[in-house]
Formats: structure tokens, sequence, C-alpha cells
């Protein structure tokens, strides 16, 4: 399977597991999660670390909601290592997900590090993907937020 389809299944797979937890996405994006006590709070156990060797990812975060508040299913950001971040290609984003996202630029006086996000709505939330603002542009992240509402 070539670096671009192993991408989009690895969000798609992650996508279908909601409501989100680690232990679910650990596995699908191959990476070591811990509880990020200093991050978490009364609506959210977060959890972050490093994806595996093999993984197609450098880090990976989760947010599970503890069940006080509003919120639904979690978050998830995955972070894409170099080469297969590389693979996939705006339109190719465009051509499985549609045409028309809605183009989220980063702050301009913030980091010239930041992505341009292109954010679908889904029934279940939101599905951003995050690419860098050099040439050629690469998928540097995936946000994943089934955060709505309960």
């Amino acid at each position: 399977m070539d670096a671009q389809k192993e991408v989009f299944a690895l969000v798609e797979a992650v996508s279908a597991a909601r409501p989100f937890q680690h232990a679910k996405v650990a596995e699908a994006a191959r990476a070591e999660l811990d509880v990020d006590d200093a991050r978490s709070n009364a609506y959210f156990i977060v959890w972050n670390g490093e994806g595996q060797e093999t993984s197609l990812v450098s880090h990976a975060e989760v947010r599970v909601p503890t069940g006080k508040g509003s919120t639904k299913d979690g978050l998830v950001i995955l972070t894409f290592r170099e080469e297969p971040g590389g693979a996939v290609t705006e339109s190719a984003v465009w051509a499985r997900w549609g045409n028309e996202p809605e183009v989220r630029p980063p702050n301009p006086t913030g980091p010239r590090t930041l992505p341009v996000h292109y954010l679908y709505r889904l029934p279940w939330g939101t599905l951003s993907f995050g690419f860098s603002r050099g040439e050629p542009a690469r998928l540097v992240e995936v946000v994943l937020d089934a955060t709505g509402s309960k």
C-alpha cells in the first residue's frame, strides 16, 4: 500500500472508532500514549505520545471527555512524519473528501511553521487536514474533532 493510501486508511479507521479511546487510537496509529496530567482537566483526559518507529505518525494526541460538560466523542490530533505526509497532496484530499473544504489559514502573526487547514464538516464532527505552507505543501497533521454537544 502506498503512503497516501495508508494515511487515508488511518484517518478512516480512527474516525470510525468513536467515541475516541486512547487505546484504539494508539493501536491504529501505532503510538505509545500516556496520560498528560498537566494538560488534563475536569472535562478531558489528555493522552499523548510518540509514534513507534514503524508508524506513519510522529506524535498522537487524544482528548477523551470525562463525562462532565456537554462534549461528545473527543478529539484526536495526528502529526505525520515527513515521508508519508509528503506523499499526500492537497488535491488527493480534495478528491477523497470533497473539493470545497473550509480553508483555515493560520494567524498571520503566528509562526511560519503553522499549517493551513482544510476543514470538512461531517455528521460526527469536523475533519481537518493541515498542510505546510512551503512548496511543495505536505500533510503535517490531521485533526478529528467529535466534541460537539451530546
